[in-house]
């Protein structure tokens, strides 16, 4: 009898210790932010293609150098599971680099008021000129997804028409790729 007492509780024991394991290897923070970078396009494809995601854009417009992509993840568990994506990398255009930022990630607010239209989704851009770089933001939700779209470069040494020229041809290729994934 008392040897079965013994092997109750060492059970038991057991049982509370695996239970504990399970619970911390559950909600120990995996990764250090709420993103993990992968190696490739395909390997950003292949993360993202389990259940309700993104649409990938088509990166072939800008030709990009350096590029850079992360799968963004709803938490920081080993249970997380992505929910968006962050590509980066630089375009050259001329005698200067155009830093691009494409990303992802679920909705965060239905208020976005676009200043275009297009196939029924508003589309919001945004342009702001310090004294040496230049920004282009376009932003749009579709369905439970806000996509974003950023791009910077250096004016440095840059003439007016040179600006508006690259600045034009920028505007045009980030809305091409947005409206490339509403349709």
């Amino acid at each position: 009898m008392m040897k079965n007492k013994r092997i109750l509780l060492l059970s038991t024991l057991i049982l509370f210790l695996l239970l504990a394991l399970s619970i911390t290897i559950l909600t120990i923070p995996i990764y250090p932010d709420f993103h993990k970078e992968v190696k490739s396009y395909e390997d950003l494809r292949i993360g993202l293609s389990s259940g309700n995601s993104p649409i990938l854009p088509e990166t072939s417009i800008f030709d990009l150098k350096d590029e850079g992509y992360s799968l963004i993840f709803d938490g920081r568990t080993l249970v997380s599971k992505p929910v968006g994506f962050l590509i980066t990398g630089t375009h050259p255009q001329s005698n200067i680099t155009v830093h691009i930022n494409i990303s992802s990630e679920i909705t965060q607010s239905n208020a976005l008021h676009g200043d275009t239209v297009y196939r029924g989704v508003q589309i919001s851009t945004n342009e702001s000129t310090s004294e040496s770089i230049k920004n282009l933001w376009m932003k749009f939700s579709m369905d439970e997804f806000d996509y974003s779209a950023h791009a910077y470069y250096d004016l440095s040494g840059l003439s007016i028409e040179e600006q508006s020229v690259i600045n034009n041809e920028i505007t045009g290729h980030l809305t091409m790729m947005l409206h490339q994934l509403i349709d």
